[in-house]
């Protein structure tokens, strides 16, 4: 706030004079603060974000704190739950071995990480997309119903343990209710040409 107190304290020292109306219909002087240029506040101001940063950062706070429009309910896209959902098909597998590798500071093997269709099938038979081999491979979950199915690299917080690494499918995903999000932020950010 250091810019607010900067354009006060300008607004103050003039004695008011920029503050007083003329009283006449004709007086067309436009009333404004005289700001005195100042290059290390200019440089405190700095860029804007760019669209994609706001598009992010509006992604990020939403599925950390409003996920699918419940205040306090995050990463429901990372477990399973009720519903017939599948967090694949995971088309960089050996990209996210090799960083997750790099993460732990040892090789991991794909069968701690990644289910193939042989064995994700026969976990949720009920489950249509479990069913389908094009769906796989998909990432390793938590089979324990009394928490949801979660994506094993999520931690008691519901956050991802391995966000910067993360899948493409998972950087991808965008459920319903963000999907909105992002599609009005588009449209806000960069309002069609009229």
């Amino acid at each position: 706030m250091r810019w607010l107190s900067g354009i006060r304290k300008a607004f103050h020292n003039d004695g008011g004079k920029d503050r007083q109306e003329s009283g006449t219909a004709n007086d067309h002087r436009q009333r404004r603060v005289h700001i005195p240029h100042d290059e290390n506040e200019a440089a405190h101001a700095g860029e804007p974000p760019s669209k994609d940063a706001i598009i992010e950062a509006a992604c990020y706070y939403t599925c950390s704190k409003v996920c699918y429009g419940v205040k306090g309910q995050a990463a429901q896209c990372c477990a399973i739950g009720e519903r017939d959902f599948i967090i694949g098909p995971i088309d960089d597998t050996e990209r996210f071995l090799k960083d997750l590798s790099s993460k732990l500071g040892r090789a991991v093997e794909y069968a701690d990480v990644f289910m193939d269709f042989e064995e994700g099938s026969k976990l949720f038979p009920e489950k249509k997309l479990w069913q389908d081999p094009e769906n796989y491979p998909c990432m390793r979950i938590v089979d324990d119903a009394s928490i949801g199915y979660p994506c094993q690299f999520l931690d008691q917080n519901m956050k991802c343990m391995v966000h910067s690494i993360k899948p493409d499918v998972c950087r991808r995903y965008l459920c319903p209710y963000l999907r909105e999000i992002v599609d009005q932020l588009e449209y806000k950010l960069d309002p069609p040409d009229e």
